[in-house]
């Protein structure tokens, strides 16, 4: 009788359900897996089911009430919604391993202006393209997509077969497949911030605990 009064207590003050949790491939190589991991030790009794999502994707879950925490590219400017930033990271470029800029320590972005990229489906990745278009522009030149693919894995695959290079973000790129090199972009200080984020109007049960939890996270630092 003392444990059902307490997991009625706990249900009550939303210690007991589940969330439903969006990411992207930059989130689940990055910091979500840690943050996923610490609550669920605070909240033993909350469970998590991850789901993956571009950005797009998740948003649309979110405003559909099927999602109730996304972790996307960010930031995001939605009425009605409040985010946090978990992650801020450097973009780097990846080319396969016998590609001449291999063998460099670093490179400008300009480097890449006449070479062919692989990236994500320019709808999809929508986000992502709002950080890396201006950046190239900014130095003279659009990325020639010559090949798209699903997620990060079909990219750096393509890449990997030599079909052209690409600029992801340095979490992603911790751990490469044999056949591929990372290098250094030198002259870009940006970074893509990765957010959580939340419909304003759902922080009960246990998706308040969630938000309680994100909001003692430190805010990572973004260079100006």
């Amino acid at each position: 009788m003392e444990r059902a009064t307490e997991d009625v207590r706990n249900a009550h003050d939303g210690r007991i359900g589940s969330l439903r949790i969006g990411y992207t491939d930059f989130a689940i190589a990055g910091s979500l897996p840690t943050i996923l991991k610490d609550f669920q030790e605070r909240q033993p009794q909350i469970t998590l089911q991850p789901q993956h999502g571009v950005t797009l994707t998740q948003l649309a879950r979110l405003e559909d009430g099927k999602l109730d925490i996304g972790f996307l590219t960010g930031p995001v400017n939605k009425a009605g919604y409040d985010q946090h930033p978990v992650q801020s990271e450097k973009f780097v470029c990846v080319c396969a391993d016998r590609h001449p800029l291999a063998q460099r320590d670093a490179i400008g972005l300009a480097d890449l202006a006449t070479e062919n990229f692989v990236h994500g489906n320019s709808t999809d990745w929508q986000h992502f393209y709002d950080y890396l278009i201006p950046l190239c522009r900014r130095v003279g030149f659009t990325p020639r997509i010559v090949q798209e693919a699903f997620n990060t894995a079909g990219i750096l695959g393509l890449v990997s077969c030599g079909m052209g290079v690409t600029v992801l973000t340095e979490k992603v790129c911790s751990a490469l497949a044999p056949g591929l090199a990372v290098i250094p972009i030198e002259d870009v200080s940006e970074r893509l911030i990765t957010t959580a984020i939340w419909r304003r109007d759902n922080v009960v049960g246990p998706n308040l605990h969630f938000v309680e939890y994100l909001r003692s996270l430190p805010v990572p630092s973004v260079p100006s």
